[in-house]
């Protein structure tokens, strides 16, 4: 994708921005490594209604202006969501959300307070060079840092704990041989 590209958005969650699937618009600049400021335009007048950041899975690129709003049946809609899915997993390990425990000590994260059993929430589904922003938790002081990790060394959890896990040498080891993987 690049600026000027003409599209379509294919899939607009609930509560997500003020696109709808058929909404046209024209990309004006990339807003991270996946997602992309647009101007939504009127495609009778090609006049800009206003902007909004979508993701580029969420979108598809278009050969020329079409002359109206195409309107999707909800069969059609579902297909879209269904294309949506497949391609955020192929782009992303990791959602927006996702609770994630450090199953790695390094010196960035040591610097910052964290390290192995530190809990935190994947902020954006992008990587960035094989990292991952999460928020984590320090719950001791009730404070959270923005923290940046590699992918490698965290672990999607499925529930929360409201202590710090200690793992022994022997655990972290094998979270480690975890890592390496």
């Amino acid at each position: 994708m690049k600026i000027n590209n003409i599209v379509e958005l294919i899939y607009a969650p609930y509560g997500y921005g003020w696109g709808e699937v058929g909404d046209i618009g024209i990309l004006t600049h990339p807003f991270g490594a996946y997602n992309w400021m647009v101007d939504i335009v009127d495609p009778a007048t090609n006049k800009v209604l206003h902007s909004d950041r979508w993701k580029q899975e969420q979108m598809r690129i278009l050969d020329k202006m079409p002359k109206e709003k195409r309107i999707y049946s909800e069969e059609e809609k579902a297909i879209f969501e269904q294309m949506f899915k497949d391609k955020e997993t192929e782009l992303r390990n990791f959602k927006e959300y996702d609770l994630v425990e450090i199953i790695r000590d390094r010196p960035e994260y040591t610097k910052e307070g964290f390290g192995v059993g530190d809990m935190g929430t994947v902020l954006f589904n992008v990587e960035h060079g094989g990292q991952i922003e999460i928020l984590v938790r320090n719950i001791e002081e009730f404070t959270d840092t923005e923290l940046v990790v590699r992918r490698e060394d965290v672990r999607k959890v499925d529930k929360w704990h409201t202590k710090k896990t200690i793992y022994s040498e022997e655990q972290k080891q094998t979270l480690i041989e975890l890592s390496n993987k």
